[in-house]
């Protein structure tokens, strides 16, 4: 029987881990006795990245994605009970992968308030301190944003929960919540005087973590959601003008694994933040396999084969003309099947290549395997939360709606289109012709990457769009119900 809170066990157990890339993220750690050193901080804010990488390895994308309405659960894909009813919004608050991700969650901010609380007070270097302080906001503001845009009105807590009197918090506004994630986030940046900031950049096994462009951008995507639109703009422009970051020259390139750190054109590339999942530190991706269907191999070794859980809606592969780079990128024409041979992918003909055309699923292969060791297909792509394909996007809705399309924001949306070898937009476009341009090179552009069920949200368009499919929902099915069991121990909640 379950007896204790996520808060309790937070209060209990501070989880982390020496080197969040490369070794196991679950080594516990008493909080009273191990802020010291700078290694001490180190793995203190590799804690926090810990845990947020669990709960990406494919729960929170399997989440996001089924609640959208252009992934659905696969014919072929196992643990149908456990999923499906994400996708036909038939769950309800005693899910267990509703619990498992508000507690992860919850679990990194109270690592992340132990950190902020003592720091300040540790014999460590002046750069490690404030580089770990600054991560800790940033992690903190980032959980928080998942958190109140997941389920709204959500306890905020701020401080180490270090009292049986701390563990039934109150929900606090969504408005009070965004407050706290802006100034979370303008810490990060180095903005409120308290802390110099991020660092630009990093490198070695310090790649992956919070730069201060992710500030940057994470702050223009929170004004975005809040419908700040010259905030959004003016932050998504300061990482534009960074000269940080750069698209890669293909769609494809911002997906392999060989790129996973590297510089372009730029010196950051085109990641700006991304979880970071690695096969060697017990923290592989899981999601690669879901959208691969059984009785395909990947990279040609037998033991890689697809699961079969996520499919695309044919309203989701139309979204893509054949002269658009991207729709190879992610619905490939071929792929190997387990006997080695080459078989039709898109549309997918079954594991012979020999069936009718299946045109009602479509696979997809945005993210590979390409360059990995990775066994069982259990993987080191990272997934993205933003790259700077995202940071143009952001700018070119936020400039439109602060004043209409303006030449800057036809130029950062025609970045986008240049790369997927599409034609630049038609000028003269009126503000609401612009918006919905946007909406869908979102849509193409970030397809698989978590972000459509959030942008039919923040748009109001999540229940229209899902009765095309024939699902419908109540406006209290928009966001997640509050696992049972935190209900049945905080009647605050």
């Amino acid at each position: 029987m379950k007896t204790k809170s996520v808060f309790l066990l937070g209060l209990l157990l501070l989880s982390g881990c020496r080197d969040y890339l490369v070794e196991n993220p679950t080594a516990l750690i008493v909080a009273n006795r191990f802020y010291n050193t700078d290694r001490d901080l180190i793995e203190a804010a590799n804690s926090v990245y810990g845990q947020l990488a669990s709960n990406y390895q494919e729960r929170i994308p399997g989440i996001l994605e089924l609640r959208s309405d252009y992934v659905q659960w696969g014919p072929q894909g196992d643990n149908a009970a456990v999923w499906q009813p994400w996708e036909l919004y038939t769950y309800n608050n005693l899910d267990g992968n509703l619990l498992t991700a508000w507690s992860l969650y919850y679990t990194a901010i109270n690592n992340a308030n132990a950190l902020i609380a003592n720091a300040p007070q540790a014999a460590a270097s002046p750069q490690i301190r404030n580089r770990t302080l600054a991560e800790a906001h940033f992690l903190r503001a980032f959980t928080y944003y998942n958190l109140v845009r997941l389920w709204g009105s959500v306890p905020l807590l701020l401080t180490p929960t270090s009292g049986l009197n701390e563990l039934q918090p109150v929900k606090r506004s969504e408005d009070d919540i965004y407050a706290a994630i802006i100034a979370d986030l303008q810490y990060a940046a180095g903005e409120t005087g308290q802390n110099p900031g991020l660092p630009v950049s990093y490198t070695g096994v310090d790649n992956g973590r919070a730069t201060i462009g992710a500030a940057h951008a994470l702050l223009a995507e929170v004004y975005l959601t809040r419908r700040n639109w010259v905030q959004a703009a003016a932050y998504a422009k300061k990482v534009m003008d960074s000269g940080r970051y750069a698209l890669w020259p293909a769609y494809n390139d911002a997906f392999l694994f060989a790129n996973k750190y590297a510089s372009n054109s730029a010196p950051n590339g085109e990641s700006v933040f991304e979880i970071q999942l690695n096969h060697d530190a017990a923290v592989p991706s899981f999601i690669m396999r879901w959208t691969v269907p059984r009785g395909v191999i990947l990279q040609g070794i037998a033991t890689r084969e697809g699961l079969g859980r996520f499919t695309v809606h044919p309203r989701g592969f139309r979204l893509f003309s054949a002269q658009d780079d991207r729709r190879a990128a992610i619905f490939p024409s071929t792929i190997l099947n387990s006997q080695g041979r080459s078989i039709p992918y898109t549309p997918f003909r079954g594991s012979a290549g020999t069936s009718a055309p299946d045109t009602n699923n479509y696979y997809t292969l945005k993210y590979k395997l390409t360059g990995q060791n990775a066994p069982n297909a259990n993987s080191s792509n990272n997934w993205p939360i933003l790259r700077y394909a995202d940071v143009l996007l952001i700018f070119a809705e936020a400039a439109n709606e602060a004043g209409g399309p303006t030449p800057e924001a036809y130029a950062a949306l025609n970045q986008i289109r240049t790369r997927a070898r599409l034609p630049n937009l038609a000028a003269g476009l009126s503000q609401a012709a612009f918006r919905e341009a946007v909406y869908e090179e979102r849509a193409r552009e970030l397809f698989l990457e978590g972000d459509r069920y959030f942008d039919l949200l923040r748009t109001n368009r999540l229940a229209s769009e899902l009765a095309r499919l024939g699902i419908t929902i109540r406006d209290d099915q928009r966001l997640l119900p509050i696992p049972q069991s935190e209900k049945d121990l905080n009647p605050n909640l």
